[in-house]
C-alpha cells in the first residue's frame, strides 16, 4: 500500500504526537505552564484588609492610651487597652506558630504567610506604639500637665511676703 506521494505507508514519518489513532496530544510547556496557573491559590481580599487595618488600629489604641492625658486621669483604663491589645497580639502569634507547625507536620495544607505576616506586623506595632507612647508621655505631656497644676498668685506684694508662704507643694 501507497502512501501520498508514492512512498510505502510505513517509510512515512509519523510526528510523535499523532503516533496511534485516538491517541492524546502530548501536553506542550504552554499547556503546562497554564496548568501551573490554574492551582495558584488566589489572595484573599479579606486577609488583605485585615493586614492593613488591625495593625493600624493596634498602633493607634496603644499610643494614643499612653500618650494622652487619659493615662494621668484613669491609668487604670489605660492599663487595660494597652494589655488587651498585646493579649489580642500574643493570640495571633500563637495563631501564626501553631499554623507554620502544622504544615511542617504536613497536618494541613494551608499556607501560614497571612498568620505570619499579621503576627508580625502587630509586633512591630504594638513595641513601637509602646515606645512612641512613653516617649511622648514623659518628654511632653507629663511636663504639661505639672505645668498645669502650678498654682497662680495674684496681688503679691514681695516687700511683704515671704517666698516659703507662696510654694506649691
Amino acid at each position: 500500500m501507497y502512501g501520498y506521494g508514492g512512498a510505502p505507508m510505513e517509510a512515512q514519518p509519523q510526528p510523535a504526537q499523532y503516533s496511534s489513532y485516538g491517541a492524546a496530544a502530548s501536553p506542550t510547556k504552554a499547556a503546562a505552564a497554564n496548568e501551573l496557573h490554574k492551582h495558584r491559590p488566589r489572595v484573599s481580599l479579606t486577609a488583605v484588609i485585615i493586614c492593613l487595618f488591625v495593625p493600624c488600629l493596634v498602633f493607634a489604641v496603644v499610643c494614643g492610651a499612653l500618650s494622652f492625658s487619659i493615662r494621668h486621669t484613669l491609668p487604670a483604663l489605660t492599663w487595660i487597652a494597652v494589655g488587651g491589645a498585646f493579649i489580642g497580639v500574643l493570640a495571633c502569634c500563637y495563631l501564626a506558630f501553631s499554623t507554620v507547625l502544622k504544615r511542617i507536620r504536613n497536618q494541613t495544607m494551608r499556607d501560614p504567610f497571612w498568620y505570619v505576616f499579621l503576627a508580625a506586623t502587630l509586633l512591630l506595632a504594638f513595641g513601637y506604639s509602646f515606645w512612641l507612647g512613653e516617649t511622648n508621655y514623659w518628654n511632653n505631656v507629663l511636663p504639661g500637665i505639672n505645668l498645669e497644676a502650678l498654682s497662680s498668685r495674684y496681688s503679691v506684694d514681695p516687700s511683704t511676703t515671704v517666698g516659703e508662704q507662696l510654694m506649691d507643694v
